[in-house]
């Protein structure tokens, strides 16, 4: 007991001295005619805010409200332009998918779709993780955003009901759930990718369609499909049970016929993917759709939305989207995307879109180490757009690359969602290692190998 009352003193004292030191270094740094007393006072409170967000030393809510406020208050920039983001789409984007993720999963149509895909094709370990994967795609066409929760506890009871335990089966199966809820949000429109849509947006024009995304992204479709192939592989069990389908079967049985409600919430959800789809036509901008969509469960003569699904949502996570802009925005207004590319273009002046891409993909890879996603994206979106641009890569390709790039990890602490499913005990450092390793080697080789030259094939660079 006291040993591990000692090591979580350490590991907070740790944390602690984070939050305190970075900061510290970049205010005990002399202004000048490029470091500002405005740039000196963006820099100390945007390092002193992720480092908050990295370590959790304090709720991320609050840190996230109090952001925009200390930058008003030591004059980083005025309220107008701090707060703009939080009056856009981005904030309600992110309401609207969280509040259809909410009402979707309680009524169960989401576990009706994945145990529907699983049935189809899961026969066999390889046909399950390609079931789940086709649920993962099926449920983000749906609701945008939603499946990364429901898929954990999709793919945790198939373990169990199969009696896998700690293995690396188990591993592969519900890290499968993970990368088939969270990979199509690299080519199906979401609110995640807004947010690095935005930040880019300060820099260059990032604005895109919900067709022109999946067009411009569709490579990683197929790359999905390869990533789940080497998985069951590499995880490949000797003697293979095919008791997959049979669980499916029954937990389907379990939910009964399709009810009213689930016929109810896939009308709204097609409504949602209707609207999506025809935005060049109607000209409402994607993100509005969702907070559009989400209020229709509530109306009469749908009315399955309930006042719990309201409580129920995340608002932290809404007010982390804005506070995430906000740094956009105050560093757009400072100009400090400009001054970081200035200072690192005489060292990248001759480098290649592929070589940038490669830069971008490795930083992102080893800053995971430090930083969540979220605050990776925060902080480097914006100098990295300039950098890019500079070098006469559009903002748009440079915003695919920070956001496909932003989530590859090798342990489960770098991301709150691998961190999720890596909790409910049923696989191994060395396994969860061992897969997102396969991931981010295979990622680096199909950005530069598959996705830069698509990019190119298509004029966007």
């Amino acid at each position: 007991m006291e040993e591990s009352v000692k090591e979580y003193d350490v590991k907070a004292i740790a944390k602690i001295a984070v939050v305190i030191i970075l900061p510290l270094l970049l205010f005990v740094v002399p202004t000048g005619e490029a470091y500002t007393s405005s740039v000196k006072a963006f820099a100390v409170i945007t390092i002193l805010a992720i480092s908050l967000f990295a370590t959790e030393v304090i709720n991320n809510t609050i840190v996230a409200l109090l952001l925009p406020v200390l930058y008003i208050i030591f004059k980083v920039a005025p309220a107008n332009i701090v707060f703009e983001p939080w009056t856009g789409n981005v904030p309600w984007m992110t309401l609207g998918g969280l509040l259809i993720s909410m009402i979707l999963n309680r009524v169960g149509l989401l576990r009706r779709l994945a145990y529907t895909l699983i049935i189809k094709t899961g026969g066999t370990y390889k046909g399950l993780l390609f079931g789940i994967m086709f649920s993962g795609i099926i449920v983000h066409l749906i609701a945008p955003g939603s499946g990364l929760v429901p898929f954990a506890a999709i793919t945790y009871g198939i373990c169990i009901a199969l009696d896998l335990g700690k293995s690396k089966q188990s591993a592969a199966i519900m890290l499968t759930g993970l990368f088939s809820a969270w990979i199509p949000h690299f080519f199906i429109y979401n609110p995640t990718y807004a947010i690095v849509q935005n930040l880019g947006g300060t820099v260059g024009n990032t604005h895109v369609s919900y067709l022109q995304y999946f067009m411009h992204n569709m490579p990683y479709l197929p790359y999905l499909a390869l990533l789940v192939y080497i998985i069951s592989r590499v995880t490949a069990p000797s003697e293979d049970s095919g008791n997959y389908k049979a669980y499916a079967e029954n937990e389907l049985a379990k939910l009964g016929s399709i009810s009213r409600d689930e016929k109810k919430a896939l009308f709204v959800s097609a409504l949602l993917l209707i609207f999506l789809i025809t935005t060049d036509y109607h000209g409402i901008d994607i993100g509005w759709g969702f907070i559009l969509s989400a209020s229709l469960f509530y109306l009469p003569g749908i009315d399955i939305g309930t006042k719990e699904d309201v409580e129920g949502v995340n608002y932290g996570l809404v007010i982390f989207a804005a506070a995430c802009l906000s740094i956009g925005s105050a560093a757009s207004h400072l100009g400090v995307g400009e001054m970081v590319a200035k200072a690192i273009l005489p060292v990248v002046a001759e480098a290649s879109p592929y070589t940038i891409a490669a830069m971008i993909f490795v930083l992102m890879f080893v800053c995971n180490f430090l930083l969540t996603p979220m605050a990776l994206y925060s902080a480097f979106t914006v100098p990295l757009t300039q950098i890019a641009a500079s070098l006469s890569i559009p903002a748009l390709v440079t915003s695919y690359i920070v956001f496909s790039a932003g989530t590859e990890i090798v342990l489960p602490y770098e991301w709150a969602y691998g961190l999720f499913y890596f909790s409910f005990g049923l696989m191994t450092v060395k396994d969860f290692a061992l897969i997102f390793g396969t991931k981010a080697i295979l990622s680096f080789i199909w950005l530069l190998a598959v996705m830069m030259p698509y990019w190119k094939l298509i004029g966007l660079f």
